[in-house]
């Protein structure tokens, strides 16, 4: 098993804008998601996003992918994979099998600190994360 950093670098990036919008860019395609409205949307990756993105004082992160995305007693989450472990590989087709090391809760209710964890989910995200 090897640290899929050694290997492969995250494929996303995932930003943090300070009003509560995400935006988690892979190659050519932005997935903007707004927790405000709740809505998502496709964008296609240009120069111009590009510049967008970093004149923005935002935080950001490389991921290995989108998790999924839970509603727990008082907020919903995005979970996001931070880390993950490269296992092998499907055939010789370079699809590679990866297992989950960490995982990352974005609270998608919280514009202020989207990582902080609601006390009342406090209890149900350490079950997620001792699985």
């Amino acid at each position: 098993m090897v640290d899929a950093k050694l290997m492969h670098k995250p494929p996303f990036t995932a930003y943090w804008l300070p009003g509560g919008e995400i935006f988690i860019r892979r190659e050519s395609t932005i997935l903007r998601i707004q927790s405000a409205s709740r809505s998502c949307e496709l964008i296609e990756y240009s120069a111009a996003w590009e510049q967008k993105l970093e004149s923005f004082n935002t935080s950001k992160k490389e991921i290995y992918g989108i998790f999924g995305q839970k509603k727990l007693v008082d907020n919903n989450y995005l979970i996001l994979i931070e880390e993950a472990t490269m296992l092998g590989q499907l055939f010789t087709a370079c699809s590679e099998i990866y297992r989950v090391e960490k995982l990352m809760f974005v609270n998608l209710r919280n514009t202020k600190n989207p990582f902080e964890i609601a006390q009342s989910d406090q209890q149900y995200v350490e079950m997620m994360l001792n699985l």
